[in-house]
């Protein structure tokens, strides 16, 4: 047999490996990161790439610390609450998220249940939680209670090379609330359009590619500056 069952997991002697074990192992194949697969204590972990960062946040909670992740508090923090595991522990989050979740919840949207700092005592009751906080509160004294954290921050800007670098956190997540470029040409050709006026941010490459392409494309310029301190993720 390649696997065979053991007191510990799945185990592969060929690679001398458990698979998702259920106690501490030296070299753990992680095939997901479920909290019953994805197990605290092991020696050292593979997983696949992408599922990195989910797995080390998952066991850096079981470990006892808060996870504070920061994204933006109106739409990005939202997607963040509706795409997360209710099951995974507290979920706590800034009051200036808070306040925007309840317009969410009375439009209609479904996120799961959140609860403000002040709800939970000491340190001890964040550790495992989930904390989701504004850009605004990072190294602001308000991250004092939760003792040792570990930080990630939740942006498109999380793409660009050296952006979780100078953001000073853990981890980046690439999570934008915008169309990427594919997203954005695919829809200016759906439209059928000649002439095309852009807004927002650095304008210029898409004006110049669209020129390029034989359309009559120019920057038009607005007082829009889309979500306040949305740019100082990529500063």
């Amino acid at each position: 047999m390649l696997v065979t069952p053991t007191s510990r997991g799945l185990y592969c002697a060929a690679g001398d490996f458990y698979v998702d074990p259920w106690r501490p192992v030296d070299r753990a194949v992680v095939t997901h990161a479920h909290s019953d697969h994805a197990r605290p204590g092991s020696g050292a972990y593979l997983c696949a790439r992408r599922g990195l960062p989910v797995l080390q946040t998952r066991v850096n909670a079981a470990a006892g610390r808060a996870s504070v992740l920061f994204g933006y508090a109106f739409g990005k923090a939202q997607r963040i609450l509706a795409s997360v595991d209710a099951a995974i522990g507290p979920i706590v989050v800034h009051g200036a998220v808070e306040v925007l979740n309840r317009g969410y919840r009375e439009c209609g949207v479904m996120l799961p249940e959140t609860r403000m700092v002040g709800e939970l005592g000491t340190k001890e009751d964040f550790a495992g939680a989930l904390v989701v906080a504004p850009p605004s509160a990072q190294s602001s004294p308000w991250l004092r209670r939760f003792g040792d954290y570990t930080d990630a921050f939740a942006s498109g800007w999380m793409a660009i090379r050296g952006a979780r670098r100078r953001r000073v956190v853990d981890k980046g997540f690439v999570l934008s609330d915008h169309a990427d470029w594919p997203s954005l040409n695919r829809a200016i050709d759906a439209t059928g359009a000649q002439r095309i006026f852009v807004t927002h941010g650095h304008t210029a490459p898409l004006v110049q590619w669209l020129t390029e392409r034989g359309l009559d494309a120019q920057t038009m310029k607005t007082e829009f500056e889309g979500e306040a301190g949305a740019e100082e993720a990529g500063a």
